[in-house]
């Protein structure tokens, strides 16, 4: 499911989402039940899915190693009667960056276009290796795009850890959103429909219990300013990384400022940057703000933004060392889980 925007949910996927939600929340009333699910992107997926309590463990399995690609290969052409001009372990080599999928794909192919004498040659393994990586591989980011992403997301992290330290997080090359739950779920509070009203998933559930929509609804947890202010200084430790790191900024800041202002509007929503600063969406649609208070609200959002960016600036050369080592590391890998992350800042210390 996309979860850039409510407006590209289908009505379908809405009550499919609703549906497993209200599921998952429901099992701590079914004895002796464990529930299971995999996926291949987790950072694509709504946080109203993954937030602390309805997904209580989630692990990483990354693509298989050099060891794994043998053993599967070696799984796969064992139970045909083919003989393999190439070796195993030689054919895991050049099948780097394959799934298990791709694998599987790569030694059927292999098995139905062998000669009629059962033999498969190296040069149609080679073949065969190069049409799929055309079709599952290649969708890859090139290395300056890898480089920059990398660099935006581990500036992220990098602010997050100091500011919420004991949060669980995951960091991903792919997708804009931030891997720490804690500011994912902040960002996901302040996000507005197209109507100028909060999005949450339990509003019909609201609705249905008479509630007008117009208190925060049940289950969405209340966050300070400090908090939103937080928020937005790990935003910017995607942006500080690339200016410090790379000397300049890429296309993929989009969402950081993006979600800054989606954050900022919150907080002036919200009466967390004062009462003659608040602002409403829904009253700016049928009675114009003064230019005086909408030129107002544009310095204050300015002043905070800046005042986040010197933030995660100074947060971003405190943590230089360990964020030099784990920008490879995630080029390496495309998604590394805060165990694997930690290990790495560990060795770094």
């Amino acid at each position: 499911l996309p979860n850039d925007d409510e407006k590209y949910y289908t009505d379908a996927s809405k009550a499919a989402l609703i549906q497993l939600l209200t599921f998952i929340d429901g099992m701590d009333s079914i004895p002796n039940t464990v529930f299971i699910a995999t996926c291949n992107y987790y950072n694509t997926l709504p946080p109203s899915l993954t937030r602390p309590g309805r997904l209580d463990k989630k692990m990483h399995i990354g693509l298989p190693t050099a060891q794994s690609r043998e053993a599967i290969i070696k799984m796969y052409t064992d139970r045909s009667s083919c003989h393999f001009e190439k070796s195993v372990k030689d054919i895991a080599k050049l099948c780097k960056g394959f799934s298990c999928a791709a694998l599987e794909s790569m030694v059927n192919e292999c098995i139905i276009r062998s000669k009629s004498d059962g033999t498969v040659p190296t040069e149609l393994i080679k073949r065969i290796i190069c049409e799929i990586s055309g079709e599952d591989i290649m969708r890859t980011l090139t290395r300056e795009d890898a480089l920059a992403s990398a660099c935006r997301s581990i500036g992220c992290l990098a602010v997050a850890r100091e500011l919420a330290p004991e949060s669980d997080y995951t960091v991903s090359i792919e997708g804009d959103e931030l891997g720490n739950d804690f500011f994912k779920a902040i960002i996901e509070n302040c996000t507005f429909d197209d109507e100028g009203e909060y999005e949450d998933w339990d509003d019909e559930e609201d609705e249905d219990n008479g509630n007008s929509g117009t208190t925060a609804p049940r289950g969405r947890a209340l966050f300070t300013r400090s908090d939103h202010i937080n928020a937005i200084t790990v935003l910017m430790g995607g942006y500080a990384a690339e200016m410090i790191i790379l000397g300049d900024t890429y296309s993929n800041l989009e969402h950081v400022f993006r979600k800054t202002n989606v954050i900022l509007f919150s907080m002036a929503e919200n009466g967390m940057l004062g009462i003659k600063n608040h602002y409403s969406y829904v009253r700016s649609n049928n009675l114009e703000y003064s230019k005086e208070k909408t030129d107002r609200l544009n310095s204050l959002f300015e002043e905070i933004t800046d005042s986040c960016y010197n933030m995660a600036t100074e947060l971003i050369h405190k943590n230089r060392a360990f964020i030099d080592k784990l920008i490879p590391a995630l080029i390496d890998k495309t998604y590394l889980a805060k165990d694997e992350c930690e290990a790495l800042i560990g060795d770094n210390a």
